[in-house]
């Protein structure tokens, strides 16, 4: 958007208006455009709840938001390593049959070829056919067993991440804020509270400890972003 054309429509714009050219001005890299559109924005006055009550509540909520998204990512893996558990064995039998198919298309490829080779024509005859079925198996089976140990793996790294966010985010309120991290997540995200508590039996089965020193840096960066908050208060 240009100055000269259309600044003198700026008074015009409804909250709704400017707020979605900001947007796009903001997704275009319009530094320029975004400015103008704050500046030109009407002011008014309000009389509005104490900013230390309100403003702890925003930061609650934006802190407890981003902490989650967070979580729930690392959570959604780990779901989705245990659908991929689920159909293994059916994944396994999938390969057993393709192995067998390609073993007996090899076997009929080659006799084709010696045939042709031996200046033979016609019809290639049958040449008996012995196929080890439990050998093919075995070694599909031997393939796959790796899946098993890697989703574990993954499991195990996932969870641990998790694990030592919500730490983090637990010393944090504990401190700082003086609330149980729980009874936030509670509030501001009721369904949120259940999947943590599956993470909390998920690493206290599969032994999983957090990184301490992890810990304590998330810790301490949330509690710089509170005080921010605080002062604004």
């Amino acid at each position: 958007m240009r100055t000269s054309v259309h600044a003198r429509y700026y008074d015009r714009l409804t909250p709704e208006e400017r707020f979605r050219l900001d947007v796009l001005a903001m997704a275009r890299g319009d530094a320029e455009e975004s400015e103008r559109l704050t500046r030109t924005c009407p002011r008014h006055t309000y009389t509005m709840n104490h900013r230390g009550f309100t403003g702890r509540w925003l930061g609650a909520m934006d802190l407890t938001l981003r902490m989650y998204i967070d979580i729930a990512g690392y959570l959604d893996r780990i779901k989705t390593m245990e659908m991929v558990r689920v159909i293994l064995p059916y994944f396994e039998t999938f390969a057993q049959d393709k192995a067998l198919d390609t073993y007996i298309d090899g076997h009929c490829a080659g006799a084709r070829h010696a045939w042709k080779e031996a200046g033979k024509s016609g019809e290639v005859p049958e040449w008996p056919l012995e196929i080890d079925e439990e050998g093919i198996h075995s070694k599909v089976k031997e393939c796959m067993s790796i899946l098993p140990e890697t989703l574990g793996l993954l499991e195990r790294e996932q969870a641990k991440h998790a694990l030592t966010l919500w730490r983090g985010f637990e010393e944090f309120c504990e401190e700082s804020v003086g609330l149980e991290a729980t009874t936030i997540l509670k509030v501001v995200l009721g369904a949120g509270v259940e999947r943590v508590e599956e993470l909390e039996a998920l690493t206290e089965r599969l032994g999983i400890e957090p990184e301490k020193q992890t810990v304590e840096e998330i810790a301490r960066e949330l509690a710089e972003a509170w005080q921010v908050v605080e002062r604004a208060g």
